[in-house]
């Protein structure tokens, strides 16, 4: 009798012991995953604080001589959100990319005279072309942001069906700040 009231005493320990350790590595997991969420946030935040006081420190009007300012000067915020659109396809033409599909929207979030304009977009080209597109679009000007990026192997085939060279697709979330021309 002894014996059963070990094994049933038993039962109980290792499941409580199973469910701890369980519910340890779910809060690693969970408190690994919001760190790289704060990280992220943190450095998108830092760049757009680099951003804004670049701009507000009057340099918006352009880097140094004859080379192109830091943010997109529009009249309005629907031009600021096309020029931003127009930048986003001519770079990734020029990178040898497409896009197949993109939404710019200027965002009223934030107070003063530099605005955000956020550009969602969904681009195809091999790695080379995707990494091309975000080095121009982070280096070059106007200043664009990449909030939030993922890319998976595309539906579709590679031209001349090269398998060493897939296509892949890219779901990305850029950031950029529109001001009024100074006149």
């Amino acid at each position: 009798m002894r014996l059963n009231a070990r094994v049933e005493i038993g039962r109980p320990i290792a499941a409580t012991l199973i469910l701890l350790a369980g519910l340890l590595l779910g809060g690693t997991l969970l408190a690994s995953t919001l760190a790289d969420l704060w990280s992220a946030t943190g450095e998108r935040d830092a760049k757009a604080e680099f951003m804004s006081r670049s701009l507000s420190a009057g340099r918006h009007a352009a880097i140094g001589p004859g080379q192109a300012p830091l943010s997109v000067p529009a009249e309005t915020e629907t031009l600021a959100a096309a020029r931003a659109d127009d930048l986003l396809r001519s770079t990734a033409r020029d990178a040898g990319a497409a896009v197949l599909s993109s939404r710019a929207e200027a965002k009223p979030d934030a107070p003063g005279p530099h605005r955000r304009i956020e550009v969602e977009a969904v681009v195809e080209g091999k790695i080379e072309a995707l990494q091309t597109l975000l080095y121009r679009l982070e280096t070059g000007t106007p200043m664009v942001l990449v909030d939030a990026f993922a890319m998976q192997p595309s539906d579709t085939a590679a031209p001349g069906g090269d398998p060493r060279a897939p296509l892949l697709r890219a779901t990305m979330t850029l950031s950029a700040f529109w001001t009024k021309p100074v006149r």
